[in-house]
Parts: C-alpha cells; sequence; structure tokens
C-alpha cells in the first residue's frame, strides 16, 4: 500500500470524490510526520501494535479521545508497515473532513482496496450494489481470508466509530469472522465504540503529550518563548495533540494578542474553541458546518445557513479546512465541541436546515453534490418520516444519481435504508393506522431494488460490449495504419445489434410491476393481501407505465 501521487483522472464526483478525499487525507499525513507530537506517547502506541502483529490475534483497537491524533498515528504506521514489505494494506480513514464518513461510501473504499487481495464472488470489474450487497461480499471476502503462501493482509478502518448514517452492528458484520491472513485494526474514541466486537480485539491506548513535550513543539516551531506561555499552553490543552497545534498556529500569527489571553482560556476544546473562533471564521458560522456530513461549498452553506454572507471572513486557521471540495471543520473534535455549546433545540434546528434543503434542492431540480450524497443522512438525523424519506426511492431520485458516476449504487443504497426504515414501522406497534402506508412504502422500495438491479446486469453487459467494439476498433486502425500483411490475419468479431440488447433489456413495466404485486399477495395475511392485490389490480390497468416499477 501507498498513497496515490495525484488525485486520479475522473469527474470530480463519486468515487473520484472520495479517492481525492483520501489523498487529502494522505497529505496530512505527511504533514503531520514532519513534525511529528508526543514521541513519547506515539512511540508506546506504536510498540503496542507492533506487538500484536508479531503475536496477537485477529483483531486490535487503537483507543483514545478525539483529537489525541490517532488518525495521524495509524497513517504514519500503515505507510512504515507497507514499505517493510511483509504485509499487504488495506487503509479506510472514515472522516467528514475528506467527505468519507457515509457508510456507502467507506464501504465502497474498503471493497476497492481489498479485493486486491482477496477473491471477490464477482466477475473482474463488477461492483456490488447498495450497501447490502457490499457488506455481504466484504463479510464472504474477508472469512475466506488470502490463499496459502500471500503475504498477510492488514485492514485499517481508522475512525470505526466516526461514520454518518451507518451503525457499528453493520460494520460488524463483515468485521467479526476473519480468515486465514487478514488481520484488522479499528480505531475508536473507547471500548464502547466496538460493541460486540471487544470479545477478541485487543486494545492499545494512546496516551497524551507530556508536558515537557508540548513545550518542545512550541520551541520548534516558534522558537523561544517565555516559559509561562509554555506552561499556558500544556494547561489549556492538557496534552491533547489537535489542541497544542491549535494553540501554536494561533501563536504564530499573533502571538501579542493570543498569548496574554491564554491566561483566561478555560483548558480543554471548549476554550481553545474560544480562543480560536474569532479568526479564521465569523463564530456564527460554525454550527452551520458542524453541522455539514463533509466538504461543502461555501455558497451552499450560506444558502442552507441563517447566516449573512457579509459575516464571512477568509478561511483559513485551525478550525477550518478549506479544500477543492469546499469547507469543512479540520476535525470532528471541533464539531463536538461546538455542539456542546448549542442547546438541544438549537443543535435539532440546524440539522432540519439542511434536511429542508435537500427538500427544496429536490422539489427544484438544482440538486448539488453534497444534497444528492448527503440528504438521506440528514433526513435520518432528524427523524423524518417515512413520508418524507419515500423520495428516496422514486424515479426523479434515481434520474438525480444518475448524472454521478456511481449513481445506481447509490441510489440503491438510499432505497435500501427507505426500506429498512419501512421494515422497522411494520414490527413497531406503534405504526397502528398507517400500516398499510407502511406497507406499500416496503412493497414500492422493494420492486425498485428489484428492477434497477435488473437494468444494472443490462448495463455492465452492455458497457462489456462497447469496450470490446471499440479495442476491435482500434486493432482494425493499427492494422490500416500498419500496411498490407503487417497485423497479420483478422478475425470479424461477431456484433450485438440493438436488437438483441433491446430484447434482452428487463421489462420493468406495469404488467410486471402487477405480476410481482399478486406473488407477494399470496405471502401476506389477509387485511394486507387485499391491500396489495388492489394495487395489483391498478398496475395491471395501465397500458406500458413508463418506468416501470420504477416509477412505483
Amino acid at each position: 500500500m501507498s498513497p496515490p501521487s495525484r488525485a486520479p483522472d475522473a469527474p470530480a464526483a463519486g468515487p473520484a470524490a472520495a479517492e481525492r478525499g483520501v489523498l487529502d487525507f494522505w497529505r496530512e499525513v505527511e504533514r503531520c510526520r514532519s513534525a511529528p507530537l508526543g514521541g513519547t506517547a506515539r512511540a508506546g502506541a506504536v510498540a503496542g501494535l507492533e506487538a500484536w502483529l508479531e503475536h496477537g490475534g485477529a483483531r486490535v483497537a487503537l483507543l483514545g479521545p478525539s483529537g489525541r491524533g490517532r488518525s495521524m498515528l495509524l497513517g504514519a504506521w500503515a505507510l512504515e508497515l507497507a514499505r517493510a514489505g511483509r504485509h499487504e494494506v488495506a487503509f479506510v480513514p472514515v472522516s467528514r473532513r475528506f467527505g468519507t464518513a457515509l457508510e456507502s461510501t467507506a464501504l465502497n473504499l474498503l471493497y476497492a482496496r481489498v479485493a486486491l487481495f482477496l477473491r471477490t464472488p464477482r466477475r473482474t470489474g463488477e461492483r456490488p450494489h447498495g450497501v447490502e450487497q457490499m457488506r455481504r461480499d466484504l463479510a464472504l471476502m474477508l472469512a475466506e481470508g488470502r490463499p496459502p503462501g500471500s503475504r498477510p493482509l492488514v485492514v485499517i478502518l481508522d475512525g470505526f466509530d466516526e461514520g454518518v448514517s451507518w451503525t457499528l452492528d453493520a460494520a460488524q458484520r463483515f468485521l467479526r469472522d476473519l480468515g486465514p491472513g487478514v488481520r484488522a485494526v479499528l480505531s475508536a474514541r473507547s471500548i464502547e465504540a466496538l460493541g460486540r466486537l471487544r470479545e477478541g480485539t485487543e486494545v492499545v491506548a494512546l496516551p497524551p503529550i507530556a508536558v515537557d513535550e508540548v513545550a518542545e513543539a512550541i520551541g520548534r516551531r516558534l522558537g523561544e518563548l517565555p516559559a509561562s506561555v509554555k506552561d499556558e499552553v500544556a494547561r489549556v490543552s492538557g496534552g491533547e495533540p489537535l489542541l497544542v497545534e491549535a494553540l501554536v498556529e494561533a501563536l504564530a500569527q499573533d502571538p501579542v494578542a493570543v498569548a496574554p489571553a491564554l491566561a483566561s482560556v478555560s483548558a480543554g476544546a471548549q476554550g481553545v474553541l474560544d480562543l480560536c473562533a474569532g479568526g479564521a471564521i465569523r463564530p456564527v458560522l460554525l454550527p452551520w458546518l458542524a453541522g455539514a456530513l463533509a466538504p461543502i461549498e461555501v455558497e451552499e452553506l450560506f444558502e442552507i445557513s441563517t447566516v449573512n454572507g457579509g459575516a464571512w471572513n477568509e478561511p483559513s486557521g485551525p478550525l477550518v479546512a478549506a479544500g477543492e471540495p469546499g469547507l469543512a471543520l479540520r476535525h470532528p473534535a471541533w464539531a463536538e465541541a461546538i455542539e456542546g455549546r448549542l442547546a438541544p433545540h438549537e443543535r435539532a434546528a440546524v440539522d432540519r436546515r439542511f434536511a429542508d434543503h435537500g427538500k427544496r434542492a429536490f422539489a427544484s431540480g438544482t440538486v448539488s453534490d453534497y444534497v444528492c450524497r448527503n440528504w438521506r443522512a440528514h433526513l435520518e438525523r432528524v427523524g423524518a418520516s417515512l413520508a418524507e424519506r419515500i423520495e428516496l426511492a422514486s424515479r426523479a431520485w434515481l434520474d438525480v444519481w444518475r448524472t454521478r458516476p456511481d449513481g445506481s449504487s447509490g441510489f440503491i443504497a438510499d432505497v435500501d435504508a427507505t426500506a429498512a426504515c419501512a421494515a422497522s414501522l411494520l414490527v413497531d406497534a406503534a405504526a397502528g393506522g398507517d400500516v398499510v402506508a407502511v406497507l406499500a412504502a416496503r412493497v414500492r422500495c422493494l420492486l425498485v431494488t428489484s428492477s434497477v438491479r435488473e437494468i444494472l446486469g443490462f448495463e455492465e453487459t452492455r458497457r462489456v460490449l462497447a469496450a470490446q467494439a471499440a479495442q476491435d476498433d482500434e486493432e482494425e486502425e493499427e492494422g490500416a495504419e500498419g500496411g498490407e500483411g503487417s497485423a497479420g490475419p483478422h478475425i470479424e468479431m461477431p456484433r450485438v445489434g440493438e436488437d438483441v440488447l433491446e430484447a434482452g433489456r428487463p421489462i420493468a413495466d406495469a404488467a410486471e410491476r402487477a405480476g410481482a404485486l399478486i406473488r407477494l399477495a399470496h405471502e401476506l395475511p389477509d387485511a394486507e393481501r387485499a391491500v396489495v392485490l388492489a394495487w395489483a389490480l391498478e398496475a395491471a390497468s395501465e397500458e406500458h407505465a413508463e418506468g416501470g416499477a420504477l416509477a412505483a
């Protein structure tokens, strides 16, 4: 394993955007490696990881509070591990700042990495569609393990407990049973975050920086400062690397103002937040950045927030990262500190604004990439009703997704989540009189998912044929350029005509939908059966409804 040297040449959205986020993560790792904080603490944790690697079991967890430096330590250790050449390494950072916190994004990244070293249940180039398929495939691959005689694979999932719109139970499904030659490293804030994975998982704790190392870090960056300033930085930061770095950066930018203010700053992230908030960005905008689930464009952030654009200052400083994908808080510890300052109703209002922004964008047909990828997660955060979420299973939402490189897979992930919501309501006695509406949503999601997966299979076949045709054309051109006889005998491959392709296309029309509903009705109790049969009758009366099950 080694970090990519450049961002992939692909559209800015989708898999390429996620890979760019990973590239930014590795750049941050290299930056921190050039001036590491807390040598003693880091050395102890690395020694623990090395001991586990040599003599330990299948899993180990690196534990420490947010801001302790787990990600940077694991990233640096993974690079050294890969360069030593004794192990294969598959590393995935789960991070809002780098746009990899969504479950679908993180699992796609993980699948792409482990598929290089493990036998996949799919054909070459084929990817699972949707989160459920991804989980199942990962579980099968990781449980089967590495072939005999091959180098062991170390899977590193950093920020295990900081994902957005996914549950730890879901992650445990594919990390619980690891086959021969496969080991896993997780990083989390606490042992409780591991859930059922605690059993059989060894633990390495990452301690804070010692006081003398805080003073050393200040001297290395800023030169000699009064001992009182160094003592105050040690007190306020508590030896947490994130806070030490933020205070050192604030001192570097404005030592005259910051040094005297340190004496009155309370210890911990809240105090450092108060000290640093006035420089990079107005404090009133910080709650909206804390509510964002991935980097977001400045203009869109102002559109969502209640903040006037005139309140904006140039983005820089220790709190905010400004890059090509947009703005993001530098670390989840800042989001925790910011949200800790808000009353519950204020936090709820921020989340609701993000959810409503997605609804407005969808209704107006102006869906940004941020909304496309994060609207479902925002709806989940506000506990949106099933009626609000059902738009995620609509033909219009599929049309939005299909403009993205990984659109069909992303759409299926949204539909699967909506179906799961409906399923949970079906077994909830509180659903009461809404059981018919919930059942309707459940059936709709199942039909949509089935139809889209069939169409995806058709489209994958078509892509393979198109690639084959393009290769044939290249060979013909090379033969023509080389002159008579230079390319040897040429065999004309049979072509697949449009009529054959169209014949293979899934029907997905009203008749098919009616048939599926009738088959489903036979599996249901009497009350629900009557409802579903009525839907089947409606579908049968339609004449080739455009989009079929997709418009269900």
